[in-house]
């Protein structure tokens, strides 16, 4: 048997010979980021004309949190100036079906840093409309 921080497993991630490389790997969202994006996402793919949804009726997420910017060196549209906080903020990530994830980071030039923020403003500049509209609506009707 293997001793050590792997300890025989084979699948666990290698060892890193830095806390400032294994925090990369150990850092994600936040929870509030993971809320607002589900939340603004209204259950639909943020990739235009896409109708599919995040979450399927019997509560299986079939949606993925993307990253606009990669979240390690080597990925799609990497930015190797952007803190590893950035990485996981809400400005940089986007709620996408798996079809469209893999679109995305398989074409890297044509699904640039600027061609995903310009899907995604539109996309939640109108969740927004929607539901700054519901709200106001709401507070009359109350």
């Amino acid at each position: 048997m293997v001793h050590g921080p792997n300890k025989g497993y084979s699948s666990l991630p290698k060892v890193y010979s830095s806390s400032a490389q294994w925090k990369a790997v150990l850092m994600e969202p936040s929870l509030k980021t993971m809320k607002r994006l589900f939340a603004l996402c209204q259950n639909q793919c943020a990739f235009p004309d896409c109708l599919l949804p995040i979450a399927e009726e019997n509560g299986t997420i079939t949606g993925i949190i993307c990253h606009i910017k990669a979240a390690r060196p080597g990925g799609p549209r990497y930015d190797p100036a952007q803190t590893e906080v950035e990485r996981h903020t809400f400005d940089n990530l986007m709620m996408l079906c798996a079809r469209h994830s893999k679109v995305i980071d398989s074409e890297p030039e044509r699904y640039a840093v600027r061609q995903l923020r310009s899907i995604c403003s539109p996309y939640c500049l109108n969740i927004f409309q929607i539901t700054y509209k519901t709200m106001h609506v709401m507070k009359f009707v109350v």
